[in-house]
């Protein structure tokens, strides 16, 4: 190692620290939600060869690049947070509008892998304060 390079703190700790490799399957369904982007649930193979269920987002280069970005600074912190995925459309396999394409025409895509576990927005209501305030203190607190 350089002595002009110093590594992250906390990083050997982190030894799965990684952005995934992964290919979306056929049958992947639309969200049906009011978000920014076009979002889909449906199978992954990854680069191990195992298949995962995920949240599979339409996104244009720069929203994809700072979900990866976030992805790994969150995993670097230690956050408990589904594993996330780069992940390759091949042509026919789903609609995408945004999403990079590389020269064959097939586009990436965030794949987050399914935690089985309840978004937070089911429980927020912007209209409500003291469940934003809540959560926030919940954060603010959070040791592990």
């Amino acid at each position: 190692m350089s002595d002009n390079v110093v590594p992250f703190p906390g990083a050997a700790s982190h030894p799965s620290l990684e952005i995934g490799l992964a290919t979306v399957q056929m049958g992947a369904k639309p969200i049906a939600h009011k978000g920014v982007n076009d979002t889909f649930h449906g199978e992954v193979l990854l680069a191990s060869g195992e298949i995962k269920l995920a949240y599979i987002k339409d996104l244009d280069a720069r929203e994809l690049a700072n979900e990866l970005l976030v992805a790994a600074l969150g995993q670097a912190l230690g956050l408990p947070m589904p594993r996330v995925h780069l992940a390759m459309v091949p042509i026919g396999i789903m609609p995408v509008s945004k999403a990079p394409t590389a020269a064959d025409g097939s586009a990436f895509v965030l794949a987050s892998e399914d935690a089985e576990a309840p978004s937070l927005k089911q429980f927020y209501n912007v209209a409500d304060q003291s469940v934003y305030n809540a959560i926030v203190q919940r954060i603010v607190q959070w040791k592990d």
